[in-house]
């Protein structure tokens, strides 16, 4: 019998040994035309337009030395409160392959991960549960009932991260010139949407707050408040919402300097589809911005900024018959003093 507590007790232990190595972003192929796509670029975005409603998903890379005094601002013109998400990052891989024709092959390790995990607690659950029914009566089986729940209990802390959604903020408004809208958590990001009338106000509460934001953005931001519906999305690093361990959020921490952070999703409502170029000026040196518009036909940057690279068909689990549109930036961030608006394609309409 001693054999056998033995054996549930290494059935029990090998999820704790598996679990600091779980992968939650699958694999990632190597192809030079991939590179252009997923790892060169500072920014991605991919843009989802049905005609009212638009669904932005933002991936950045940083290069910051200490990144957790960064803080990333996302302006937003929206008829109603915007809504963010964990975004997806297997649909930049979708994109790359499309456009580097280059067919996806394997499995996403997350779905992977996720069924040896409900595997092994059904299994292990199933085996505590039998012995507990046949043994309970002596206080010997009691006690390795009561290890073996203690266990699964620690296993179920590994794999799923017990923090908060909701981020405690200082709420230090000035005559109403800044308004906090709500705020959350999303992975590593700590998030706060705001609306400000007023670029120093804004500038204020979010030092106050330690989202740490250049002095130097006041001229940009205050053409943001200047509009009408702009919404401010902004958002920290803070490790410690998915990691425990100095060795873990080191770990983290390089992956994300290398381009592998989880992006965000936008969700909000507006007259046109399109992507906030003017913030990026705040930063110096020169930028690479990738934006895929996914929509009814090719769509096209009025403000000349983003040119078209490529289109092609888009196929997906998601769309039918749809297009979409790669559009790209390279140069110098001053060169980005306005935002890139899209609509049709000349040589489509």
């Amino acid at each position: 019998m001693r054999t056998g507590y033995f054996v549930l007790l290494l059935l029990l232990i090998i999820p704790l040994l598996e679990a600091p190595f779980i992968s939650a972003d699958g694999c990632i192929f190597w192809n030079v035309d991939f590179e252009e796509h997923v790892y060169l670029p500072d920014q991605k975005a991919v843009i989802e337009w049905d005609g009212t409603n638009q669904t932005m998903t933002i991936s950045s890379r940083f290069t910051s030395g200490n990144i957790t005094d960064l803080a990333w601002i996302v302006p937003l013109y929206s008829k109603i409160t915007p809504t963010v998400t964990k975004g997806d990052s297997h649909i930049f891989q979708e994109i790359a392959y499309k456009f580097a024709e280059t067919q996806s092959i394997g499995k996403e390790n997350s779905q992977k991960d996720l069924s040896n995990l409900l595997l092994t607690l059904l299994f292990s659950t199933l085996i505590i549960i039998y012995i507990g029914i046949v043994k309970i009566k002596t206080n010997e089986h009691m006690i390795f009932f009561s290890i073996s729940l203690l266990l699964i209990f620690i296993i179920l802390l590994l794999y799923i991260p017990l923090s908060s959604d909701t981020l405690f903020l200082t709420d230090m408004s000035k005559e109403d010139t800044v308004h906090l809208v709500n705020t959350t958590k999303i992975d590593i990001y700590d998030i706060a949407i705001l609306q400000a009338t007023n670029a120093t106000d804004l500038l204020d509460w979010l030092q106050a707050n330690k989202f740490n934001v250049s002095i130097k953005a006041t001229d940009v931001l205050e053409q943001y408040c200047l509009c009408n519906d702009t919404y401010f999305i902004v958002n920290r690093i803070n490790m410690t919402n998915m990691y425990n361990t100095s060795e873990q959020i080191a770990w983290a921490t390089k992956q994300f300097r290398q381009g592998f952070a989880t992006p965000l999703t936008f969700h909000f409502e507006t007259e046109q589809p399109f992507y906030p170029m003017t913030i990026t000026s705040i930063n110096e040196g020169n930028t690479k911005i990738n934006v895929y518009v996914i929509a009814n036909t090719s769509m096209m940057d009025t403000s000349g900024l983003l040119h078209v690279v490529k289109t092609k068909q888009w196929h997906h689990k998601n769309y039918s018959n749809q297009v979409i549109t790669w559009l790209e930036f390279d140069g110098p961030t001053n060169q980005l003093i306005k935002d890139s608006f899209f609509s049709i394609k000349k040589e489509s309409m």
